[in-house]
């Protein structure tokens, strides 16, 4: 009656009652009145308690009445799936399962690496010796890295006139090895290497 037990109570008396298991007071205790050994309509009849929709590790659990249990929905850039029980006075118990993150695995793009990284996430790569930037992908929901942007250029050394060595050096990538060309009046076949940083 009215979601509550009521006690033993004289014809003509008013009780209060004790509410069932998953059920809570709705604005006070219950009440019912017995009027010749019959109990009246109740006053402030106990309602269903519920626990919240809340967000639990990338899984989603609604709105549930006490006393059940809830399947749980993963996030975008979550796999799996999710289970936890409504206890009986409307609190959430620990969850038996939950979604899992993806990840995006290390990966090598172009000319720079980019780190293991969460799903709907961006990152910063590195780039390779003898390159320069700094590189940004994201991780997609799904775990596939997106575009590059700010691709990382290719450093180099300029072109100079040795005069000291008369040799006339010309433009080089980094880590590579250039041949000069001797001034008028000299010969040879002269090389000289460009570091990762760009310097000869």
């Amino acid at each position: 009656m009215g979601n509550a037990n009521f006690p033993y109570t004289s014809s003509g008396s008013t009780s209060s009652g004790v509410c069932l298991s998953n059920y809570g007071p709705n604005g006070g205790a219950p009440t019912a009145t017995c009027t010749n050994g019959v109990w009246g309509a109740v006053s402030r009849p106990c309602i269903m308690l519920t626990c919240a929709a809340e967000t639990v590790d990338g899984t989603w659990f609604p709105v549930t009445n006490a006393g059940t249990s809830a399947t749980g929905t993963c996030q975008s850039g979550w796999s799996g799936s999710g289970a936890r029980a409504c206890n009986g006075n409307g609190v959430w118990a620990a969850p038996t399962a939950t979604c899992t993150r993806i990840y995006c695995s290390q990966q090598k793009i172009d000319t720079a690496t980019f780190p293991s990284t969460p799903s709907n996430t961006p990152a910063t790569g590195t780039c390779d010796a003898g390159y320069s930037g700094s590189p940004s992908s994201t991780c997609s929901a799904s775990g596939v890295w997106g575009p590059v942007s700010n691709a990382c250029t290719r450093i180099v050394c300029s072109a100079f006139n040795d005069l000291a060595n008369n040799v006339q050096w010309p433009q080089t990538n980094a880590l590579s090895t250039a041949t000069g060309t001797c001034a008028a009046g000299f010969q040879g076949t002269p090389t000289r290497e460009c570091t990762a940083m760009g310097a000869w």
